[in-house]
């Protein structure tokens, strides 16, 4: 597994799972430029939610460009991350 330390908007700091094969299940690659609600950002990697009840067991993380380098991720139903 590939991987990349990355801190979370709350400064969690932990891994995310960086593999084509990995990202690939959310239609993306590590370093993708992405869209989110308008917003533009970077495909960091794949991790479980920190803290989150969630009913998927792993979550695309990225970083928005307005968020200083803090990762963070959507759940289905706040937005959709679409290519840049």
């Amino acid at each position: 597994m590939d991987k990349k330390q990355v801190t979370s908007r709350s400064r969690h700091r932990f891994e995310v799972d960086t593999s084509d094969k990995a990202c690939d299940k959310f239609g993306f690659k590590h370093g993708d430029p992405i869209s989110v609600n308008g917003k533009k950002g970077t495909v960091m990697g794949v991790a479980s939610a920190i803290g989150e009840k969630t009913p998927e067991p792993e979550v695309l993380w990225y970083i928005l460009d307005r968020d200083n380098g803090k990762a963070t991720y959507s759940f289905p139903f706040e937005g959709k991350v679409l290519p840049a």
